[in-house]
């Protein structure tokens, strides 16, 4: 039978070592885990900001219709490198890709909202996701800079 566990205690902090206790090998391994993290995470701030050039496209474009540009030939887009010619009939609404091959019918307000909305969530995402990496990056040269001298050290203890 296991001993009762104390209804109160606080919950076990994890320990914290400073990288100058680490030694070289745990370092690098530490180094190459933030590496692969900055990777990961630049890879990740890139695709917000080619989401968010992509809604702020969008945006501009419904700045071009109006009233002026009904009846007018145009490109439609069908993929990201498929265009069909077309006609444009309709200047008061817009088919807006809302996600996973989904498109829906917005009044031109509506659409500019809706840009709106996901171009300000993507600066704020991207925000956050800067700083992280900026965090991050602080880190590895932080590590990289104990690793350094460490290695020093060890060159001149072996001479």
């Amino acid at each position: 039978m296991s001993a009762p566990m104390a209804k109160d205690a606080p919950p076990q902090q994890p320990r914290q070592i400073s990288i100058e206790d680490l030694p070289v090998q745990e370092l690098n391994r530490l180094k190459e885990q933030l590496q692969h993290e900055c990777r990961s995470l630049a890879d990740n701030l890139q695709n917000l900001k080619m989401f968010y050039g992509q809604f702020s496209e969008g945006r501009r474009s419904l700045t071009m219709i109006n009233e002026s540009t009904e009846g007018k030939k145009l490109m439609v887009p069908m993929t990201g490198s498929l265009y069909v010619p077309g006609t444009l009939r309709d200047t008061q609404n817009v088919l807006v890709d809302v996600g996973t091959g989904y498109y829906a019918k917005k009044s031109i307000p509506d659409a500019d909202a809706f840009f709106d909305r996901k171009i300000n969530f993507l600066r704020e995402k991207m925000t956050g996701l800067t700083n992280i990496l900026k965090e991050k990056e602080s880190q590895l040269q932080a590590v990289m800079h104990v690793m350094q001298r460490k290695m020093q050290m060890q060159q001149q203890a072996a001479k």
